[in-house]
């Protein structure tokens, strides 16, 4: 009776702790389908496991918060951009640029443009002036 019972705790626990391995699929939030173990699907769906992170281009481009521009990304940037915009890496659109104290418009990178206007940063005319003496 011992024995049996010694065999029935056994093979509790070892159900217990399987982990099925089967390779099914799951919908991630992003919309793409990925194929993971079955017992991380379990995980995800029934225990609250965290999401993986989804490394394929993203369907929808991160807009700049302070200029609107897009930027292609993966499903996990766009996810970690729009939650902590301060952790997107700044914008290097090519924008037009006119500064104040010369006439020499000129491209710089959007970034630049705001820290320019915002005065957290001094333009440097790349143009040479020719003045006769």
């Amino acid at each position: 009776d011992g024995t049996v019972n010694a065999q029935r705790d056994s093979i509790a626990a070892a159900l217990k702790a399987y982990r099925c391995p089967k390779q099914v699929a799951l919908m991630m939030p992003c919309s793409h389908e990925e194929m993971l173990p079955c017992a991380q699907v379990v995980d995800i769906n029934d225990r609250g496991a965290p999401w993986p992170k989804c490394l394929r281009p993203s369907p929808r481009p991160f807009k700049h918060p302070s200029c609107l521009h897009e930027r292609a990304v993966t499903c996990d940037e766009h996810a970690r951009f729009t939650s902590q915009p301060s952790s997107a890496p700044k914008c290097v659109e090519r924008v037009h640029y006119l500064p104040l104290a010369c006439p020499h418009a000129t491209e710089v990178k959007c970034h630049e443009e705001q820290a320019y206007r915002k005065g957290v940063a001094v333009f440097i005319c790349p143009e040479r002036v020719t003045m006769p003496l």
